[in-house]
């Protein structure tokens, strides 16, 4: 019975330093810049302070992370035009998020596609969409003013009051949001 006790703390134990590891911050951990934001593919956004977004987490400039961890509510946005024209081409839209504080537009959504993420920002109306999207094309300047610099790889397709922006070289995924936009139009 006592050995049993034994085993049993070493393994509690272990599972609690396993837990723990990994948690502390590293020296090695990149100190965030706006070069080194954009060198990691990430998005960079020029407000006060200064945000930038890699790999899903926003990080501040100086490497700490300014949002809590949050599990937002489910928005459903199966009826929106562009979730139904990529289901009609076979894309499931299995793993799908709401973005609490949207970069652009009133509301937001990321969704995995082809294994990369490609973010999807609507607004109240067509007409808004189509201004916020040429403005984030010719000079990354969203409407109310702010920079929005997603880097070199920035597509963009738009369907009503949506705008998809995927940042990446995947054929696959710009092929895809471009037959999307181009069948509806």
């Amino acid at each position: 019975m006592q050995k049993k006790l034994k085993y049993g703390i070493t393994i509690v134990a272990l599972l609690l330093l396993g837990c723990r590891a990994g948690t502390e911050k590293s020296a090695d951990e990149p100190q965030w810049t706006v070069d080194a934001c954009l060198e990691s593919d990430g998005l960079f956004i020029e407000t006060k302070p200064p945000k930038c977004f890699v790999d899903g987490k926003e990080q501040s400039l100086d490497g700490t992370s300014i949002l809590p961890e949050v599990e937002l509510g489910y928005v459903d946005w199966s009826d929106e035009p562009f979730f139904k024209v990529l289901r009609s081409m076979g894309e499931p839209l299995d793993f799908v998020w709401d973005v609490e504080k949207p970069l652009i537009g009133q509301y937001g959504k990321s969704a995995v596609i082809e294994g990369e993420i490609v973010f999807f920002f609507r607004y109240s109306t067509a007409e808004e969409a189509v201004q916020e999207r040429q403005n984030l094309e010719e000079n990354e300047q969203a409407i109310d003013g702010s920079f929005v610099r997603w880097g070199d790889e920035v597509h963009y397709a738009q369907i009503d009051a949506v705008v998809a922006v995927y940042v990446g070289s995947n054929e696959e995924i710009i092929k895809l949001l471009g037959d999307a936009e181009r069948s509806v139009h």
